[in-house]
């Protein structure tokens, strides 16, 4: 009997294309921002990859706002700083003192009193589980204070870019790299430090493209392989989400190439969405306009790659919705002793919600270490392991041949 998994595993290890595509796309393109030329150029990319593995296929467009930077000025008792405003940041001219919150967590805002002044919050000590950029702004603005800072984790002068929301926020929102937060408290402990800031932006409609490929099975029963591949404007985004690029192309281009094509029970469609650091906004314009209006009605799994690979990370993956298909995949995992943490537990974050909140099954891999560099100017092919990043695609391969093999789903 052919071993079809081990065929899977070793085309994905020797085709050179996992890391050709990650630096073309990284490298050649760049960021890409959704609703951007750099963005459709990547698009472009990606589908004519899909064309020349065989795949059939189309393109999705949807509207999304976005958020134009216009002005961004920082001052520290007059002397200029690096800063990025969050995207939707409230246009306005500030100045006011800032009231520093360390390791913030819903005590500590219980505790703070910051009526009136800007809040800078600094890092928190746990990476998860700690309190999401949201949840700090929401509890700034309803403690009544007048700006919001959030300072970077990762040292060495890096600025974090991200949102806080789709419409303008209340207050002016933006990050300041650790070093010049650190800078704010010693200066304040001196008695000085004003803040003043300047932000200005304006809100854009733009158009996005979701790029889908098809290989058809038996049935129409589908599985789909999902992965974004817009960025921030600030960086080419290699780990977040180039590897997941990679990850999904390498996957349409082993099973396109792999005798199970002949006998594929379920058929198979990859999609790689745009819009996803705005807020999911792709995979919930594909799962409105396809899956609630039974275009794709039959979708048994949906399998999201968000980060597939960074240098020293830690593999985990997730499941959703079902726990036959749960205790399947760890039973599998081990029995060829995959390096991966399998949890149950529903997604968030990624292009996988809008599905798992329908009752799909839902399962996701990702690969995260601390720094990541995600969000910054720094998150660049060199943060990514080639072999690492080829072991991810193989063990996503795996899982993904085994369960449609056996009919899981």
């Amino acid at each position: 009997m052919r071993d079809n998994i081990g065929d899977v595993i070793g085309s994905i290890w020797s085709s050179t294309d996992v890391s050709q595509n990650l630096n073309y796309i990284c490298d050649t393109i760049g960021s890409r921002p959704a609703g951007s030329e750099s963005a459709h150029l990547a698009g472009e990319y990606i589908k004519k990859k899909l064309e020349e593995y065989g795949l059939e296929t189309h393109t999705h467009r949807f509207e999304h706002p976005c958020w134009e930077k216009e002005i961004a000025e920082f001052f520290l008792d007059k002397k200029s700083l690096a800063a990025i405003p969050f995207h939707f940041s409230k246009s306005e001219d500030l100045s006011g003192e800032c009231y520093i919150l360390d390791n913030p967590s819903e005590k500590s805002f219980e505790r703070a009193s910051f009526q009136g002044k800007i809040l800078l919050a600094t890092p928190t000590k746990q990476r998860h589980g700690g309190m999401s950029r949201k949840d700090m702004f929401k509890k700034a603005v309803e403690g009544g204070a007048i700006g919001f800072i959030q300072m970077s984790s990762t040292l060495g002068g890096v600025l974090e870019t991200g949102s806080i929301g789709n419409d303008f926020t209340e207050i002016p929102a933006l990050s300041c790299s650790y070093e010049t937060g650190k800078l704010i408290d010693r200066m304040q402990k001196r008695g000085k430090g004003a803040i003043t800031l300047s932000i200005k932006g304006k809100k854009v409609n733009k158009s996005s493209y979701n790029i889908i490929g098809d290989l058809y099975g038996k049935s129409d029963n589908m599985v789909i392989s999902g992965a974004h591949y817009d960025t921030w404007d600030i960086g080419p985004g290699a780990f977040d989400n180039g590897t997941g690029i990679s990850t999904v192309l390498g996957l349409a281009e082993t099973i396109s190439k792999s005798p199970i094509l002949d006998s594929l029970p379920n058929s198979l469609r990859f999609i790689f969405f745009s819009g996803e650091e705005l807020g999911i906004l792709g995979s919930e314009a594909y799962v409105k306009d396809y899956i609630d209006s039974d275009k794709t009605p039959n979708v048994s799994l949906m399998c999201n790659y968000d980060c597939t690979n960074i240098k020293g990370g830690v593999r985990g993956a997730f499941t959703s919705n079902s726990i036959p298909m749960h205790n399947h995949i760890v039973d599998f995992v081990e029995s060829r002793g995959f390096d991966i943490k399998m949890s149950l537990r529903p997604p968030h974050g990624t292009d996988a919600v809008h599905f798992a909140h329908r009752k799909i099954p839902t399962f996701g891999l990702a690969q995260f270490t601390a720094p990541s560099y995600m969000h910054t100017a720094f998150d660049t092919p060199d943060k990514v392991d080639i072999s690492g990043l080829k072991n991810s695609t193989a063990i996503a391969g795996a899982i993904l041949v085994d369960v449609i093999t056996q009919q899981i789903v």
